[in-house]
């Protein structure tokens, strides 16, 4: 029996892709997809004609498309009595030419536009901190630690540790993600219609964290980053740290 875990879920198609073509090369796209990014592995056991059925809602000669489609591209390897599995097609693709990234000279920060936000919020945050307990922060989402199972959580980080002794290892020979989580994860997404290769998936420690590696992927000092207002303060902080600068969008 294939290992369910192994299969993308059923993916939600948009209409204009149901009109654009076969439904049985909707669903081969699913999977060849899911291939290319990584989900399913190559010698992965793909569902069965029977098990296509039952997960898609699709006919027999359908799902029996699906698969054929997928050999007929390269994508799956029929094995007699056994059943389909995922491959990956040998082919000869044709890389553009290199161009030379234009440089851009960064635009400096207006220090008059600048607002100081870090020291403005570092004083509020000090006057919070002195004004006892009587008063509400509703600056940080902090949850009470009674809401959570401390003696499962402990017995749960135990387990690990015993059975991953490598698990806070760092290093250049240790992932920054576990594999398996990166695996989990993009079959997760492809529930959403959403298709990423493992090895762009991504753990970080907090938010903070995860918008401080977006900002530097994607801008340069001076650049303008468009931010909701009212919004989190932590963000604002990382914003002027970079040279950034923020443009506040009212939301209600």
């Amino acid at each position: 029996m294939p290992d369910p875990s192994a299969h993308p879920p059923q993916a939600p198609l948009a209409p204009a892709a149901a009109a654009a073509q076969p439904l049985y090369r909707q669903f081969a796209e699913v999977y060849s997809q899911a291939i290319i990014s990584g989900s399913l592995r190559a010698g992965t056991r793909l569902p069965s004609v029977r098990e296509l059925c039952q997960r898609h809602g699709i006919s027999l000669t359908t799902a029996l498309q699906v698969l054929r489609h997928l050999e007929s591209l390269g994508w799956a390897e029929a094995r007699e009595r056994v059943g389909y599995f995922a491959r990956v097609p040998v082919r000869v693709a044709l890389l553009p030419a290199a161009r030379e990234p234009e440089v851009l000279e960064p635009l400096a920060p207006d220090p008059h536009s600048f607002a100081g936000i870090n020291e403005r919020i570092s004083v509020f945050l000090e006057k919070a901190r002195r004004a006892g307990p009587g008063v509400l922060d509703l600056g940080s989402a902090m949850p009470a630690p009674s809401l959570f199972d401390a003696t499962a959580l402990n017995r749960l980080a135990v387990r690990l540790l015993r059975e991953r002794p490598d698990i806070l290892v760092y290093g250049p020979s240790a992932p920054t993600t576990d594999p398996e989580f990166q695996q989990a994860m993009a079959r997760h997404a492809m529930g959403f219609g959403v298709h990423l290769a493992p090895a762009e998936i991504g753990a970080t420690h907090g938010n903070s964290e995860a918008v401080n590696l977006a900002l530097d992927a994607v801008a340069e000092p001076g650049d303008v980053i468009a931010v909701e207002s009212p919004t989190f303060f932590g963000i604002l902080q990382a914003i002027e740290v970079k040279g950034l600068r923020a443009l506040e969008i009212p939301c209600s």
